[in-house]
């Protein structure tokens, strides 16, 4: 990618509608340390599972974001001029949970991370609007990669992005304990990564890991279809972020889209299958 030296108010409230609701000097202090990028076709302005310290407002040109999610490579959405991208790692300090790679020769307003914090804590209503515009994009990233929830009309995945809840999950921080009727939610895993263990039953409490989560992967769904407590404790083994979905409505949506009930309790049917061949294989090895 090439920088160069930006032109005088390059960020402008016509081309990019949030920014109008900034005052002039803090769109004043934005255009002080922008800088355009210009770049051809097929560069990854932003990788997945990095650290992003910018964010970009988009002049001319699309890209196209994809997520890859159980070997496979998924488009989950497009940008073009007047849009901004990046600004969820920046917001919630994760890794990228996406690729945004150029799809057309491009032309960026770049803006430090540094930058954007002081603009975010100066201005409550241009945060807001980021914040909203993130959960949409993460809600649709994860609706789009995981295999239960694809299958729901898209009307019921409108809803769901419009009432979206992101939860936010520190290192080595407990979602889900092990024999809890904590089934209130089930989550979807936006970025980051979790392991669930069982412990089994000896005078060490040896923990026998069932599963590596990665983003886009399913949380908390064995109790939703079999009524019974949590059968595994997970944790999470980095910053996460995760799309927090009430069990109520879940139910719900199994009652009403058959597509979505088969492959929701199919996926329970496979993941307690595979908990319970772990299980055995742990034992085995031991004796």
């Amino acid at each position: 990618m090439k920088a160069k030296s930006p032109p005088s108010e390059v960020l402008d409230t016509k081309t990019f509608p949030v920014l109008a609701l900034l005052k002039d000097e803090e769109l004043s202090s934005l255009n002080q340390s922008a800088k355009v990028i210009e770049t051809i076709s097929n560069v990854a302005v932003i990788s997945e599972g990095i650290k992003n310290t910018s964010l970009y407002f988009v002049l001319a040109g699309f890209l196209v974001v994809t997520k890859r999610h159980a070997g496979q490579v998924y488009e989950v959405a497009t940008i073009g001029p007047g849009q901004f991208f990046g600004e969820a790692s920046i917001l919630y300090d994760i890794p990228t949970a996406a690729e945004v790679r150029t799809t057309t020769a491009t032309r960026l307003i770049q803006v430090s991370v540094t930058t954007i914090q002081d603009t975010l804590s100066s201005c409550a209503n241009f945060k807001r609007s980021m914040h909203q515009t993130s959960l949409r994009r993460s809600a649709a990233t994860a609706l789009a990669v995981n295999h239960i929830f694809k299958t729901l009309p898209q009307k019921i995945r409108e809803t769901i992005l419009h009432n979206a809840d992101l939860e936010i999950f520190e290192v080595d921080q407990v979602v889900f304990t092990e024999q809890t009727n904590d089934t209130k939610f089930m989550y979807i895993l936006i970025s980051g990564s979790c392991e669930a263990f069982v412990l089994r039953a000896n005078p060490n409490n040896q923990r026998i890991i069932i599963a590596r989560l990665v983003a886009g992967d399913e949380i908390g769904d064995i109790p939703v279809v079999t009524n019974q407590p949590q059968v595994a404790t997970v944790f999470t083994k980095s910053k996460c972020a995760l799309l927090k979905i009430p069990v109520h409505q879940v139910r719900n949506w199994m009652a009403r889209y058959s597509d979505f009930d088969y492959a929701l309790r199919y996926s329970v049917k496979s993941k307690l299958n595979h908990i319970e061949n772990v299980i055995q294989q742990a034992v085995h090895s031991d004796s």
